[in-house]
């Protein structure tokens, strides 16, 4: 049965946004948060679509993740309120929630103090990405790769009872 209407030649389906897979966009650009949408809404993973959260500065991204359910993707910048305030927002997932299920990918313009090898090594980060890379099908790729992820440890942990 589907969840669609049909009135006079438009068709209007009501989507649960449980049916989806939540992406985090924490950025202080709004223009990052528009385009981010735009290249990604046509993904679809295992017949479900995205849904998209966002913050615009690390202070907001904590008080929402203290608030909301489990995303599959946090695309996160480092530099927003202070040069490394996105690190904070890492390290508040992966140490004080104790989520290691969500991926995380970093996307930034400017990388910072902290090297591309420290971060992915000490903030359990699954992806690195220049927000100034043209590719937009690399970065699609990399959103689905995650997606597909996050899908596997997610089943793992459900049958191992382990989350």
């Amino acid at each position: 049965m589907s969840d669609c209407l049909v009135f006079a030649e438009e068709e209007l389906c009501i989507v649960n946004k449980e049916d989806r897979w939540k992406l985090f966009i924490v950025d202080d650009d709004k223009d990052i948060h528009e385009i981010t949408k735009i290249a990604l809404k046509d993904l679809k993973f295992k017949n479900k679509a995205i849904s998209f959260e966002s913050a615009f500065s690390a202070e907001e991204a904590i008080s929402k993740l203290k608030n909301n359910s489990q995303f599959a993707i946090v695309l996160l910048d480092i530099g927003m309120e202070t040069s490394d305030a996105g690190l904070d927002v890492a390290n508040f997932i992966r140490q004080q929630q104790q989520d290691r299920l969500t991926r995380i990918i970093i996307r930034t313009g400017q990388p910072g103090n902290i090297s591309e090898k420290e971060i992915l090594n000490n903030y359990d980060i699954n992806g690195y990405q220049s927000k100034i890379d043209p590719n937009l099908d690399h970065f699609y790729t990399s959103i689905h790769t995650a997606i597909s992820q996050y899908h596997q440890i997610s089943e793992l942990a459900n049958v191992n009872n382990i989350l």
